[in-house]
């Protein structure tokens, strides 16, 4: 048996936030093409990860493929970085790797606080494919 008040004590978060990339491209079958629309991984981390005493929180941000994305694109990521970093919980960016280093950068330019672990994060493919083991492994 738990106790709860050890239970309630352990708990951590983790903030993932969402910018679309292949991570989270969805296949349209009728088309036959990959693109971005809403996040798929809330549902897919939660049936997936076992991570006790942990709460996944996800911030959907925006939904593009990561060429797509702007100067002011790249500002709301770090805003967003700034504002869930003032609680110290570590934060997962789900970026698309073709221009991932560029929101990175900005991010370490623009950010003091550096007590609060920042990962970005991307794949070559879709966590909605079947062969999506390796994304886990990625997050």
């Amino acid at each position: 048996m738990i106790n709860k008040d050890i239970a309630e004590n352990s708990w951590t978060r983790i903030n993932i936030i969402t910018t679309g990339g292949t991570i989270e491209k969805t296949y349209d079958e009728q088309e036959g093409t990959l693109f971005n629309r809403e996040t798929v991984i809330k549902n897919r981390l939660n049936q997936r990860l076992r991570l006790p005493y942990t709460e996944i929180v996800v911030h959907s941000l925006m939904a593009i493929d990561s060429l797509e994305m702007q100067l002011e694109d790249r500002k709301k990521i770090v805003s967003k970085v700034q504002e869930l970093s003032k609680d110290s919980h570590p934060i997962v960016v789900l970026h698309g790797t073709d221009t991932m280093q560029f929101s990175a950068e900005l991010l370490e330019e623009a950010w003091d606080n550096k007590n609060t672990p920042v990962i970005f994060t991307g794949a070559m493919r879709p966590l909605g494919f079947e062969d999506y083991k390796h994304i886990l492994y990625t997050l």
